[in-house]
């Protein structure tokens, strides 16, 4: 049950930042370097944080998971919002 909540979760975050948004998976992640990949900026690693329910940007090697990269950002300028 919790695992089918965090991905409705996800979908939700999905759906509001616009359909454009895409997932990716991986095995261990920076998401500075992912922010800067996708959005051309490093600071706006919260975007990806939050539609994901982290709050670390360092996701630990070791069990590949499943990133929500929305489409439009929420620009707070580096510093993680709850």
């Amino acid at each position: 049950l919790q695992s089918l909540l965090v991905q409705m979760q996800t979908n939700i975050a999905l759906v509001s930042q616009g359909a454009d948004g895409q997932k990716i998976t991986v095995n261990g992640a920076n998401l500075y370097q992912l922010a800067a990949q996708y959005y051309g900026d490093a600071s706006l690693w919260t975007t990806i944080a939050k539609a994901n329910n982290l709050v670390d940007p360092f996701v630990p090697s070791g069990t590949a998971i499943t990133l929500a990269i929305p489409a439009q950002t929420n620009d707070t300028q580096g510093i993680y919002q709850s």
